[in-house]
This record gives structure tokens, C-alpha cells and sequence, in this order.
């Protein structure tokens, strides 16, 4: 289920698709849209609850992402730019 409001073309439209499958696992229906600009504390998640999104993304695309890269992610943007980097090096 895609809940991203809207796109950036700089990404590959499956990375946002991916991550809002994620947070809607974690978040149910807590959340209805979320965009690159929403940070994690306006969907209400702590810290927690990121590295498990982290850890989703880790699993799913095969990469590693350290803690000090994953604290420096504060909004929604910020985790899907990290992947893309980590998928495409």
C-alpha cells in the first residue's frame, strides 16, 4: 500500500513504495500520508522504532546500515536517500 503523497524523481519510485510498506506494518493505521519532508517524531516514532525500520531495509535490499548513518536520518527523505545510496554505492 503506498501512502507517499508524492514522488522525487531523483529516486527509484520502489524505495519510497517500500518504506511506506514499512511504516504502515509498523504503524497500521495510525498513519494516512506521509512525505520526504515528514521526520519520524511527526509520525511518532522514537528511536526504536526507526532501527526497526532499518532493519527492514536492511533485510529486504541486502545492505548494512550503521547506527551513526541511521541517526543522522530524521526524516522519511533522509532514510530513503541513505538506501538509495547503499543499493547503488
Amino acid at each position: 500500500m503506498n501512502k507517499f503523497t508524492y514522488y522525487n524523481s531523483q529516486y527509484p519510485k520502489e524505495i519510497p513504495e517500500k518504506i511506506s510498506e514499512f511504516l504502515v506494518d509498523h504503524l497500521g493505521d495510525k498513519i494516512k500520508y506521509v512525505s520526504y519532508d515528514d521526520t519520524f517524531k511527526d509520525l511518532g516514532m522514537d528511536s526504536l522504532d526507526v532501527i526497526e525500520i532499518v532493519m527492514n531495509a536492511e533485510e529486504e535490499y541486502g545492505i548494512k546500515i550503521e547506527d551513526w548513518e541511521a541517526e543522522k536520518c530524521s526524516t522519511i527523505g533522509d532514510m530513503v536517500e541513505l538506501i538509495n545510496i547503499k543499493i547503488n554505492g
